[in-house]
């Protein structure tokens, strides 16, 4: 069967990493012995006549389009113009699996819930002329105008079974993610998260689910060496979960001599000295935590099961070592108060990641923190932009949206000062270095960055 896969473009495009969860799709149906395509189009800026065109040539029985929150109403568009050309719909991703309902829009729509491999896989059996996807497990479909929910499908325990993602299908001289000037890309080294905090959607599961150190490094070697990246980002919830996992991978990395930039996702509590010397020897230059507060009561009460020492902590192992950190930080919880929010920006003026992004609260549909904000009567935006988390979109008792847009604001501010005085009166320290080359770099002309990144895509094509 030939089935074409892809990304929706959204309002406020990256233009830097793989939707890597098509490729994987992608992948294990072409290693079952059916034919793919991708299409990125937040990279690739085509008309709707033209992908039509292109997708025509292919001529393939099923379009599968990958949705999360801030991509669905464009997924949805979309939908509706293949549904009346290709005999197949297929949805998947965290929104769909979210509200399949919202996506059943037409008697050849299919919601592919949760992790997609399997449940693709078999599906495309059926639609390629071979059985009945009433009973396939993980879909939801309209029977007769009817929506039906077939049971959960049950996760891939051995993740190391699914082949690497189709890297060769994407556009790949469209991205334009450099770490440390050097060409880069992003890669998933596992699959779920074992904690519960209030307000993630986590649609890998519960479950951590690894890949091996061997097979990391295996595909660390295909980036280095087919596809020629000197950099990447790791884009797991918590990279650094398993520490035996994670010493293998940056000994074979040393071992390999592979050289390559790298950076990653960690919680605060689950790295010590001696793992931040070995992963910035294997090129680990920055990892960004999830601090998300500076007040126990709140970490507490979104369930991060961390302590705010642990952040106090590995944000100085971090200046230490020479790895920079970056803080991401959540203002404005149902439960805070003026005075929770205040404890947040001072510990951050006193703490100074490298860099800090403060976020307002956004509670994601289906999660606790919306069942939260929901049972206690705040009144939440009806149109909000998951793509930009800067501005309140709920009041509270405490305070009002305005109110609370200005204590995000003065947190930026105070912090942005902080970090500045601390690099002018520490020059010679780490975070004086990071904070000047930061500097730095913002000086050059913006045309003069687009003309270097022009340049490079050119050779990419040579």
């Amino acid at each position: 069967m030939r089935i074409v896969f892809i990304q929706p473009k959204v309002k406020y495009p990256g233009n830097s990493f793989l939707p890597l969860g098509i490729g994987y799709l992608a992948a294990f149906l072409m290693e079952k012995g059916h034919q793919a395509k991708i299409f990125d189009l937040e990279v690739q800026k085509i008309s709707d006549e033209e992908l039509l065109k292109t997708i025509n040539e292919f001529n393939p029985g099923a379009i599968g389009l990958t949705a999360t929150i801030a991509s669905a109403p464009e997924a949805k568009r979309l939908g509706k113009i293949f549904s009346e050309r290709y005999p197949w719909i297929l949805y998947g991703g965290p929104q769909p699996t979210m509200n399949p309902e919202d996506f059943l829009l037409s008697e050849n729509s299919i919601v592919v819930r949760g992790e997609g491999e399997l449940t693709l896989s078999e599906l495309c059996g059926v639609l390629s002329g071979a059985g009945d996807f009433f009973q396939i497990r993980g879909v939801s479909f309209l029977k007769n105008g009817k929506p039906l929910h077939n049971p959960e499908r049950e996760l891939i325990k051995d993740v190391n079974v699914i082949p690497f993602p189709a890297r060769h299908l994407y556009p790949l001289s469209s991205y334009e993610m450099h770490l440390k000037d050097k060409r880069a890309t992003n890669i998933i080294t596992s699959r779920g998260c074992p904690f519960e905090c209030v307000f993630c959607y986590n649609m890998g599961g519960r479950v951590y689910r690894p890949r091996s150190a061997e097979n990391v490094l295996a595909e660390l070697e295909i980036l280095k060496n087919q596809y020629g990246f000197g950099a990447f980002s790791i884009y797991d919830d918590n990279f650094t979960l398993q520490k035996q996992r994670l010493i293998d991978i940056c000994q074979g990395m040393l071992g390999k001599k592979m050289k390559m930039a790298w950076r990653c996702y960690s919680r605060v509590n689950t790295v010590d000295e001696y793992l931040l010397r070995l992963m910035k020897k294997a090129g680990c230059f920055e990892i960004a935590f999830g601090v998300e507060s500076g007040s126990q009561k709140s970490l507490d009460l979104m369930k991060k099961r961390i302590k705010v020492e642990d952040s106090r902590k590995v944000i100085k192992l971090c200046k230490k070592v020479g790895i920079q950190s970056k803080a991401f930080m959540m203002l404005g919880f149902p439960w805070e108060t003026k005075e929770d929010i205040e404890t947040t920006i001072s510990f951050m003026e006193e703490v100074l990641p490298d860099e800090a992004q403060f976020m307002c609260v956004t509670p994601m549909p289906n999660t606790e923190l919306w069942r939260q904000v929901t049972e206690k009567g705040y009144p939440m935006d009806a149109n909000v932009d998951y793509t930009r988390l800067k501005q309140a979109v709920f009041g509270t008792e405490n305070f009002t949206k305005e109110e609370m847009n200005n204590l995000a604001k003065e947190a930026r501010q105070r912090y942005n000062l902080a970090r500045k005085k601390y690099a002018f009166s520490h020059p010679f320290s780490f975070s004086a270095r990071v904070y000047f080359n930061e500097k730095a770099r913002g000086v050059l002309p913006n045309k003069i960055k687009r003309l270097v990144r022009k340049f490079q895509r050119v050779l990419l094509k040579i």
